[in-house]
């Protein structure tokens, strides 16, 4: 397998937002570590960046949390793209990361499709 990503890849950047944190913690608008990786990144590879929290609004209860990873898989399948990265900021969104990182794999293997995870922590 090569492992050399082509100059022309798509990327898609992602903050998957936090599952089970309720209002502990603080809202970032603007999430600085990706606004870097976006620039970074955007001079050699087409990007788009999606913040589902921002969009969908951090889930309270189990039927919100239902309707968020549904409302989420859709808008991230909405986009063409070869390379994925999943932001794992903190602690709070090691499991939204993981759940998005399974589903996009299995649903990219029914199509037929490949593409690359990359996970960032702080910690790492």
């Amino acid at each position: 397998m090569n492992n050399k990503i082509k100059q022309n890849s798509k990327f898609l950047l992602i903050y998957p937002g936090e599952f089970y944190s309720g209002n502990w913690g603080r809202k970032l608008s603007i999430k600085p570590h990706l606004v870097y990786i976006y620039q970074y990144l955007s001079r050699i590879f087409e990007v788009n960046l999606i913040d589902l929290e921002n969009e969908f609004s951090k889930p309270k209860t189990s039927t919100e949390l239902a309707v968020y990873k549904r409302n989420s898989l859709n808008r991230i399948f909405s986009f063409n793209f070869d390379v994925i990265a999943l932001s794992c900021w903190s602690s709070l969104n090691y499991l939204p990361t993981r759940y998005f990182a399974e589903k996009i794999k299995k649903i990219k293997k029914k199509c037929n499709n490949y593409s690359w995870r990359i996970s960032s922590n702080f910690k790492t």
